[in-house]
């Protein structure tokens, strides 16, 4: 008894094709995400050594300049990770 097995259709092939864009773009998101949390926390800890050496600082009218910079670098770090975020989802 012979088997008979049928070929895959092109609509077979078109749903692999979509399923397999899928699973690209899953990675896609995950490793992009995976880089915007480094990120993130590399802007934080750059953050948070900027502001002890602003309070470790000896000279008052530094002090305030070092502190806005590592607020800037927070907020920017913020900013840049959420506008990533965004463009993924």
């Amino acid at each position: 008894m012979a088997q008979t097995t049928t070929a895959p259709t092109a609509d077979d092939a078109v749903q692999h094709v979509r399923d397999l864009n899928e699973r690209v773009i899953g990675f896609g998101r995950k490793a992009g995400t995976s880089l915007l949390d480094a990120y993130e926390t590399t802007g934080k800890t750059l953050a948070d050594y900027q502001a002890t050496i602003a309070d470790a600082t000896q000279l008052s009218w530094a002090t305030p300049i070092v502190q806005a910079q590592a607020d800037v670098t927070r907020e920017v770090t913020k900013a840049y990770a959420n506008a990533a975020r965004a463009l993924l989802n």
